[in-house]
């Protein structure tokens, strides 16, 4: 509640004070005259600021009167030496030449900018933080201090204006905002890293910083109401060393912070802070304040420095108001890339600005320097931003390079073979550069020979250089690119034939390089898994691969099947429908002989047989119903298809069968029948099947019988009636399968398949289960 009252009296105090120091700047101008006593008692210009400038008036003229009265007996003149707040000033020139000045009331539009609207608008937008953080977060002390600091920095820049129109209300806030904003900004922090359980500074530091403040704050305001004579000249070194003074200090702790927890979570948190106190305060603090301490003319005037001060609260508002910094390691480094390059163009723009105007003084070059300079960094940093955003919507996809890099990225991480990513290749190349011929080219260092059709000598002369990944190779309009290799081989991307006749520009380089490097490391990978594979397959041939390696095997062969039953269906199939439709329309509407009928219709009949086997091929390959209706359908289909074809009699008996299986027991279940089948029908012969199915406990229990030809048990381990592979599906889940058999009394198997988590065998976690299930 107390906390609430505080707030509530400082932004209402603020709302005033800004009303009040607006009018102020409103309806005076900063006339903007220094001077001084002469060695004759006169009053002598002796610098010149904002109006004063634009009116023909010189350093060395004398001011004989303000106001109609003597120059000498003006309050500001006697005050601060500087005229302000006068109607009428009246100027010898060294040429005895007298010129009566009138300073307007209505501000130019350079001064309605820089002294009111940008200040104003700031001191607005503090007020909304102030209230912001008055909602969010009332009851935190840090937020409390925050809000003085906010307040007290957008006063100080506002009134800073009105303390220059020699205002006494403006002078003391400037006063009291200059020399408390780094003790507050410090208190703040103090507080905020306290919540955090950082040490940031000690908290005894603060009762001093703020007694030496107050009293300094004090003198000077003494000084508004008394005049302290030549003792203001050192009260005022004294408020500039104090500024200087506890801003090194709060720079001080800042550094020793970021190098203790450089390596903790606040690591960002130090570097944000950093980067808004050095660019925030660095150039007043450097061009402006330093420069009057030692009694020097400043590089930069106010107005300019004030903009970077800017940066500061909304640095500290972003800070309590995100809960995720942005990366300010790269901030860092596109600054310093940007500065650097904004060095060439700020000397030419300067030139080409002098052209128009001449005669500027050093301190005017400085600040059209640094203007320009931060105006191109500014620049910079949009075109990356904005062009990043609106490129893809400017232009479209297919001239967008990036964006062929992510649907070349996609094919490659959907390809699995060396000729399907070949073909990407090539296409995308011939797509995005322009050009007629594409090829990867490879280059065989044990044979020293060259797998190419084109100019064999240029290519091999090229080949002897030592070329990094994604170095390009011209010979006329032949092109060379080598995108990696191995011990044995080497890669390169060979293409030729620019249509518009044009070099590649520096954007098709770039994006060459990148795509070389996906190419490297898509047949590295490919590389990879083809002797992954190979060892899999070895282990399997000698009988020692654990279960999961043989799951892995046997998904992979489902994913090759699924994609070849899925490619003959969309190709071959349609293909052959679409003629045999045109041979039924052809019939149809033509007249024919009895014999070309007879011979067509026979065409007819062997299309809908090539059809009806590449649909059951594909049936097999890929049970269509196994998916969608569950196993017990899809094996009557397979047993009622089966009887059709090999004319033998099969009793299925799925009664006691649970429908709750997982999708790997489930194809296996149906693989293992599928093989069981096919086998009664090459091998066995048998007349009369009988399988069951059903669920007992936790194990599902295959049976299988036929009348058919019987065979030695010790044959199976040499694949000669396609048991083997049966045997091997089933020990990949850690089942068990029983084989019985006999001269003339046919075959009888029984296979057990436990659910998951019953394994006797190794121990698979259950990533690895739904990974192998895939």
């Amino acid at each position: 509640m107390r906390n609430s009252r505080i707030y509530i009296v400082l932004i209402t105090f603020s709302i005033i004070l800004s009303i009040y120091l607006s009018y102020v700047i409103l309806t005076n101008v900063n006339i903007g005259i220094d001077v001084e006593l002469n060695e004759n008692g006169q009053l002598e210009v002796v610098d010149l600021h904002n109006w004063a400038r634009e009116t023909g008036i010189k350093d060395g003229d004398i001011i004989i009167s303000i106001n109609n009265e003597p120059s000498t007996d003006h309050w500001t003149v006697i005050k601060y030496r500087t005229v302000e707040q006068a109607d009428s000033i009246l100027v010898k020139k060294p040429n005895d030449l007298y010129a009566q000045l009138a300073p307007s009331k209505q501000l130019r539009t350079r001064d309605l900018f820089f002294q009111f609207i940008i200040p104003a608008s700031f001191m607005a937008l503090m007020i909304v933080f102030s209230i912001l953080l008055y909602r969010k977060k009332k009851e935190e002390k840090s937020a409390l201090i925050l809000t003085f600091f906010f307040l007290m920095f957008g006063l100080s820049l506002l009134s800073s204006h009105a303390s220059a129109r020699a205002d006494i209300i403006g002078k003391i806030i400037v006063v009291s905002g200059f020399l408390y904003t780094p003790t507050l900004l410090m208190h703040f922090f103090n507080t905020y890293f306290k919540k955090k359980d950082v040490v940031f500074c000690n908290s005894k530091v603060f009762l001093p910083l703020y007694s030496w403040v107050t009293l300094v704050f004090l003198a000077q305001s003494v000084f508004l109401i008394v005049d302290l004579g030549y003792l203001y000249n050192y009260l005022r070194i004294t408020e500039l060393v104090t500024f200087v003074f506890s801003f090194l200090i709060c720079l001080f702790y800042f550094v020793r912070g970021f190098v203790t927890y450089r390596h903790s979570d606040v690591r960002p948190v130090f570097q944000l802070i950093m980067f808004g106190l050095i660019f925030s305060f660095g150039p007043i603090v450097l061009l402006h304040t330093i420069p009057l301490v030692i009694n020097y003319q400043p590089v930069i005037n106010g107005d300019i420095g004030s903009l970077f001060i800017y940066l500061m609260p909304l640095t500290l508002f972003y800070l309590v108001s995100t809960e995720r910094f942005f990366d300010i390691d790269f901030i860092i480094d596109r600054l310093a890339y940007y500065m650097l390059i904004s060095l060439i163009p700020t000397p030419i723009v300067l030139a080409i600005f002098s052209l128009f105007k001449s005669n500027l003084s050093f301190s005017q070059i400085i600040e059209l320097f640094v203007l320009v300079h931060v105006t191109l960094i500014i620049v910079l940093y949009m075109k990356e931003d904005f062009g990043y955003i609106f490129r893809q919507k400017l232009f479209y996809e297919k001239h967008n390079l990036q964006a062929s890099l992510h649907q070349f990225a996609h094919h490659l991480s959907k390809s699995m073979k060396k000729d399907d990513i070949e073909t990407h290749i090539n296409n995308e190349i011939k797509s995005v550069l322009k050009v007629t011929n594409s090829k990867i080219i490879e280059y065989d260092k044990q044979t020293n020979t060259l797998l190419t059709e084109e100019n064999e000598q240029i290519f091999k002369e090229i080949t002897k250089q030592k070329m990094p990944t994604g170095e390009l190779k011209s010979v006329g309009d032949m092109y060379l690119v080598f995108v990696g290799g191995s011990s044995e081989k080497e890669y390169f991307l060979y293409f030729s034939g620019k249509k518009n006749n044009t070099k590649l520009n520096l954007n098709e380089r770039e994006w060459l390089k990148t795509i070389s490097y996906l190419i490297n490391l898509a047949f590295e990978n490919l590389q990879l898994v083809e002797g992954l594979v190979h060892k899999i397959e070895d282990l399997r041939d000698k009988n020692i691969a654990p279960s999961w390696v043989l799951r892995l095997l046997f998904n992979l062969q489902e994913q090759e099947r699924k994609k070849f039953a899925t490619d003959i269906h969309d190709s071959a199939l349609q293909t052959q429908l679409i003629w045999y439709r045109k041979l039924e329309t052809y019939l149809d509407e033509h007249a024919l002989t009895a014999i070309q009928k007879l011979e067509l219709d026979q065409i007819k009949e062997g299309f809908m047989d090539v059809i009806y086997e590449i649909r059951q091929t594909c049936n097999e390959m890929l049970p269509p119903f196994l998916k969608d209706f569950g196993l017990k359908k899809a094996l009557k289909d397979l047993v009622d298809i089966s009887q059709t074809r090999y004319f033998f009699l099969i009793d299925l008996d799925t009664d006691n069968l649970e429908e709750n299986l997982n999708d790997e027991t489930v194809l296996i279940l149906y693989r293992v029948i599928q093989e069981l089948l096919n086998n009664a029908v090459k091998h066995s012969h048998a007349n009369h099947i009988k399988i069951r199915l059903e669920t007992l406990g936790d194990v599902t229990i295959l049976s299988y019988k036929d009348d058919g030809s019987s065979f030695d048990v010790n044959d199976i381990k040499k694949d000669c009636f396609g048991l083997s592979g049966i045997s091997e599906r089933v020990r990949s889940v850690e089942g068990e399968m029983v084989l019985k058999t006999a001269v003339d009394q046919g075959v009888e198997i029984t296979i057990k398949i436990p659910a998951w988590g019953y394994f006797t065998g190794e121990e698979v976690d259950e990533n690895d289960k739904s990974f192998i299930g895939r």
